[in-house]
């Protein structure tokens, strides 16, 4: 399971909670990705959340993911929609969607020009998850599953 220590908690939680039908969901960004989505941002309720990987398991034929969906305060609203567009910018498209969830871009194009990935990365370290972190800490409006 690719789940970070931080997450773990979720995996308990999570079923406690409703669950929310995709069709509900608009999706916005994919900011972390391996295999699949981990984190990211959508709509939901006209409102943008936070969702996160909190649970997954391979089946025959597949695997499942599930996530956790946060509510946004107002400031983390603004620095995540900053923060999306500073990433088409400087890093590209691949991971961000229409105002309607569809692809920008359906394969590994839509790039931004080589070498401004720095100017992002210097911008929002990897390293730095106190965003986030503070996000987990909501309580999640629900859970959504993604199969594969």
């Amino acid at each position: 399971m690719f789940l970070t220590e931080r997450d773990a908690h979720l995996t308990r939680v999570y079923l406690t909670l409703p669950q929310i039908a995709l069709d509900d969901l608009i999706f916005v960004w994919v900011m972390g990705f391996y295999n699949g989505a981990l984190t990211g941002l959508v709509r939901y309720g006209g409102c943008l959340h936070y969702f996160t990987l909190c649970d997954e398991d391979y089946q025959p034929g597949g695997f499942y993911r599930r996530y956790t969906v946060h509510p946004l305060s107002a400031e983390q609203i603004a620095f995540a929609e900053q923060m999306h567009r500073d990433f088409m910018r400087f890093v590209g498209l691949h991971g961000s969607f229409d105002e309607e969830g569809n692809p920008l871009v359906h394969d590994f194009t839509g790039y931004a020009p080589e070498n401004t990935s720095d100017v992002f990365y210097s911008r929002y370290p990897q390293e730095d998850t106190s965003w986030e972190d503070a996000v987990i800490e909501t309580t999640p409006v629900g859970w959504f599953p993604l199969f594969r």
